[in-house]
């Protein structure tokens, strides 16, 4: 849904690790489209 994936977003702004962040946007987005 577009609404996780922006719930998302604003989840890794407030997170300050970059690799934890890419981690976490990849599997936002599977479950974004899923």
């Amino acid at each position: 849904m577009v609404v996780s994936l922006f719930i998302c977003m604003y989840v890794l702004m407030l997170l300050g690790d970059e690799i934890y962040n890419s981690l976490l946007l990849v599997d936002c987005l599977f479950n974004a489209l899923l």
